[in-house]
């Protein structure tokens, strides 16, 4: 039973993350008129929007027949699942550091005092904490 609610979390887990990650780069387009960086959040839209298809049919189809996932049987194919972890991973700490890293050009061009601008890359920048303590964990 635990393995059968673990492969339906998986799916939300991926589900969520990738929606909330699409919600930060839509707010940026709501945010930031220039067309650089219009071009840039779509363009990483698109890869987390191709990500979250994979890594939802990935999750679904991990084995073939989909019920080995949580009952294995002798002629069952399954991903391996270090490999995906590590990739799902590793893609993880990309994008956020990308998401992380968008908005800083157009932060250091606006007209501010150099204390305002430092203050304001300091509160977006603590998104880096997260991204650190997802490395760490």
């Amino acid at each position: 039973m635990f393995f059968e609610y673990l492969w339906i979390a998986i799916s939300f887990y991926n589900a969520s993350l990738s929606l909330t990650k699409a919600s930060i780069v839509l707010q940026y387009l709501r945010v930031f008129p220039g067309k650089e960086i219009r071009r840039s959040c779509w363009a990483t839209l698109a890869v987390i929007g191709v990500y979250a298809v994979y890594a939802m049919i990935s999750n679904i189809l991990n084995c073939i027949p989909v019920s080995a996932f949580w009952s294995p049987t002798a002629d069952m194919r399954c991903i391996d699942k270090k490999f995906l972890w590590f990739f799902n991973a590793s893609f993880n700490i990309l994008s956020d550091l990308v998401i992380l890293i968008l908005p800083m050009p157009i932060i250091k061009s606006l007209k501010l005092p150099i204390r305002q601008k430092v203050g304001l890359m300091m509160v977006l920048g603590l998104g880096g904490l997260y991204v650190f303590v997802w490395i760490v964990d």
